[in-house]
């Protein structure tokens, strides 16, 4: 999405052995319009997952990106477990909280970031990005970050405008707590 794909970037350009990508989505045009780089009408076209266009453009630049159509929920939650870190970039505040609660139950570090944005009385964009570490430790944070239970999503990141520049800005402030993690 608007945010992974430009954390996608940063990442590409790091000296890691594996990028694992997780989306069930298929690329297109909304999604060309929140993403780093141009799109070709013809990529488009081609209906590629959101995970397949990713790996097959960073691929050029990175040997081991490695894409996965696929949802995480209960029957693939697994597929995190053996990750050296995860950083979380989805817009639904239900699968937020269960990968993180999933993930620090099982000591896994975790960076994620959330949008909130709004328009303010016709006066213009309002907006916050959320930066959340978990380092495999330490955890008393993660509650009021992610609650104990399972929530609706409030539906305002869907309908709300999407700017590619919050979504970079938030990219840029994972990769930054990363690096000073490690």
């Amino acid at each position: 999405g608007g945010t992974g794909s430009y954390l996608l970037d940063l990442v590409a350009k790091t000296p890691v052995a594996e990028i694992h990508l997780f989306d069930d989505d298929i690329f297109s045009t909304h999604n060309a319009f929140r993403a780093p780089g141009a799109s070709t009408l013809n990529e488009l076209k081609q209906g590629l997952s959101k995970v397949e266009y990713f790996s097959m453009k960073y691929s050029a630049m990175h040997r081991h990106v490695i894409p996965h159509m696929e949802k995480i929920m209960e029957g693939t939650i697994s597929n995190l477990f053996d990750m050296d870190i995860v950083f979380l970039c989805v817009d639904s505040v239900k699968a937020r909280n269960f990968i993180a609660r999933h993930l620090a139950d099982k000591n896994i570090p975790f960076i994620d970031s959330g949008l909130g944005m709004a328009i303010r009385n016709n006066a213009g964009l309002a907006g916050q990005i959320r930066c959340t570490t978990f380092d495999g430790t330490h955890g008393d944070h993660l509650s009021k970050s992610f609650g104990k239970e399972e929530i609706e999503d409030d539906g305002v990141y869907n309908t709300s405008i999407q700017v590619s520049e919050l979504n970079d800005l938030a990219a840029i402030l994972i990769i930054m707590q990363w690096k000073r993690m490690i």
